[in-house]
C-alpha cells in the first residue's frame, strides 16, 4: 500500500529533474524495481544453478551414460 502511494510522486519528482545523466525513469527502475528484481532473479537463479549443477547434471550425467549404453548395447535397433 505504501510503496504504491509513493511511487507516482517518485515518477513526478524524477520527470521534473529531468536530467540525462540521472536518467530520471530508468532512475526509478534501478532504485526500485530492477535491484529488487536482479537481485531476486540472482536468488532464484543461483538457487536453480546450484540445484541443477548438483542434482541435474548427475541426472544428465546418467542420462547420457544410460543413453549410450542403450546405444552400445542396440545398435542394430
Amino acid at each position: 500500500m505504501n510503496k504504491s502511494n509513493r511511487e507516482p510522486a517518485m515518477i513526478k519528482d524524477c520527470l521534473r529533474t529531468n536530467s540525462p545523466q540521472e536518467g530520471n525513469l530508468g532512475r526509478i527502475w534501478a532504485m526500485d524495481g530492477v535491484e529488487i528484481g536482479y537481485n531476486m532473479k540472482r536468488t532464484w537463479i543461483g538457487a536453480l544453478q546450484d540445484i541443477w549443477a548438483k542434482s541435474g547434471l548427475n541426472l544428465g550425467r546418467t542420462w547420457a551414460g544410460l543413453w549410450q549404453n542403450f546405444d552400445r548395447n542396440h545398435i542394430g535397433f
